[in-house]
C-alpha cells in the first residue's frame, strides 16, 4: 500500500505502507541506533513520535515480545529506508511487521531516509502525518500544525494507574512512573530490591505512606515543564528520602531545583552518546532518547553539574551538594558485561 510522511513545513516523502493503516500525527524525530528498534519504539519516551531510523535496514533480526519495554508500542509510526520481510534470529517470535499491525503502528519504507535525517537535524524536529489513506498534502500539513500547537502533558498517558509491587529485596524504593522502562524495573528487581510502581499523579503523602528507603523518578516522554506535579514532588520529598533522577526524572529535577529546561534541536536520540564524567574524568557512550536539557547556567550553587555531553556540552548529570540526591539524562544499561555506566547507578544503592 502507498504511504507518505508529511511534516509541518510542507515537506513531502512518499514510500511503500507496512504495518497498520490509517492516519496519525506526532512529532517526527530520527534515532542513530543500529539495533533496538523493538526497544525503541516500546519505549514510553517515544510515545506520541513518528521515529525515523537513521540506519537503513530495520527488521532484520524479527520481534522478542520479552524485550519489549512496555507493554504496547509508544510510537505512532516509524520510517525506514528498506524494511527486510524474513527476519533471522533464533528468539524471533514474529516479524516487524507483524509487530506493527499488532500493536496499531504506521510504517513507512522505500523513501530516502538520510535525506529526511539531514532535513531534521537541519531545521530541528518538527511535527508531521504519517498516513496510508489520506494524501492531500495541504490538508496533511495543516493537521500536522495543529498538533503541534496544542503540546500537552504525555506523562499522563503512559504513566501506570495503579500502584504495582516487582520483586522481595532487602530494601524498598518507590518508583514514580514519569513513562518508565520496563528494563528498569527488572534492573531494580535484580539489585535484591522491592519496587513499588506509583502513579505519576500519586500525592507525596502515598509516596511516602510504602516508607521507601528511596525514590525514583524515572521516564518519559514530552517537556518536564507539562508535568508541574512531578516538581512539586520532587520539591517536597527534597531532603526527607534519597532520590534519584532518570531521564525526564532528571529534567524534574533540575526544575526543582530552580534550574531551567531547554529544548535540544534535534534531540538525543540513538546509542552513540558520549558522556565526560567530571568527577573521574572518564569517558564512556550512552545510550538516550530525549529532546530536552537542564540549563547550566540556571542551576543554583546548591547543584553541581557531574557529567556532559561530548557532543553539544549539555549537562548529562548533576547532584545536590547538600542533601541525597542525584541525577543522570541517560538509563543504566540493562546488559551484561557494560559497568561504566551502572557504577553511576550503584551510588544510589549505596545511599540507600
Amino acid at each position: 500500500m502507498n504511504s507518505c510522511l508529511v511534516l509541518e513545513d510542507g515537506t513531502f516523502y512518499q514510500g511503500q505502507g507496512f504495518g497498520s493503516r490509517g492516519t496519525k500525527t506526532g512529532e517526527v524525530v530520527f534515532n542513530t541506533s543500529m539495533t533496538g528498534y523493538q526497544e525503541i519504539l516500546t519505549d514510553p519516551a517515544s510515545y506520541g513520535q513518528i521515529v525515523v531510523f537513521a540506519y537503513p535496514l530495520l527488521g532484520n533480526y524479527g520481534i522478542i515480545l520479552e524485550d519489549n519495554d512496555s507493554v504496547s508500542a509508544m510510537a505512532q509510526g516509524l520510517v525506514t529506508r528498506e524494511l527486510c520481510a524474513h527476519p533471522s534470529n533464533w528468539r524471533s517470535m514474529m516479524s516487524l511487521e507483524d509487530f506493527c499491525k499488532q500493536k496499531n503502528l504506521i510504517g513507512l519504507s522505500g523513501i530516502d531516509t538520510r535525506a529526511l535525517v539531514r532535513h531534521l537535524v537541519r531545521k530541528g524536529s518538527m511535527y508531521g502525518v504519517i498516513t496510508t489513506e489520506e494524501h492531500d498534502v495541504g490538508k496533511l500539513v495543516r493537521m500536522a500544525q495543529e498538533t503541534a500547537a496544542a503540546e500537552r502533558d504525555l506523562v499522563r498517558d503512559v504513566s501506570t494507574k495503579e500502584a504495582r509491587v516487582f520483586g522481595q529485596g532487602s530494601k524498598k524504593v518507590v518508583v514514580v512512573d514519569l513513562g518508565v522502562r520496563q528494563s528498569l524495573i527488572r534492573y531494580l528487581v535484580e539489585q535484591n530490591l522491592t519496587v513499588v510502581l506509583v502513579s505519576a499523579l500519586s500525592t507525596v503523602e502515598e509516596i511516602l505512606s510504602y516508607h521507601p528507603a528511596g525514590v525514583v523518578f524515572a521516564g518519559g516522554p514530552g517537556s518536564p515543564q507539562f508535568a508541574p506535579y512531578a516538581v512539586t514532588h520532587v520539591q517536597q520529598l527534597l531532603g526527607r528520602v534519597p532520590l534519584l533522577g532518570i531521564a525526564l526524572g532528571h529534567l524534574v529535577l533540575g526544575l526543582a531545583w530552580g534550574g531551567k529546561v531547554l529544548k535540544l534541536k534535534a534531540g538525543h536520540c540513538g546509542g552513540n552518546q558520549p558522556i565526560r564524567d567530571l568527577e573521574s574524568n572518564s569517558v564512556f557512550v550512552t545510550s538516550q532518547n530525549h529532546h530536552y536539557f537542564v540549563d547550566r547556567d540556571s542551576l543554583p550553587e546548591d547543584v553541581v553539574v557531574t557529567q556532559v555531553n561530548l557532543h553539544d556540552g549539555t549537562v548529562e548529570g548533576m547532584k545536590h551538594r547538600k542533601l541525597p540526591a542525584f541525577a543522570f539524562q541517560y538509563y543504566p544499561v540493562v546488559n551484561p558485561d557494560v559497568f561504566d555506566i551502572n557504577r553511576y547507578f550503584d551510588e544510589f544503592l549505596v545511599m540507600l
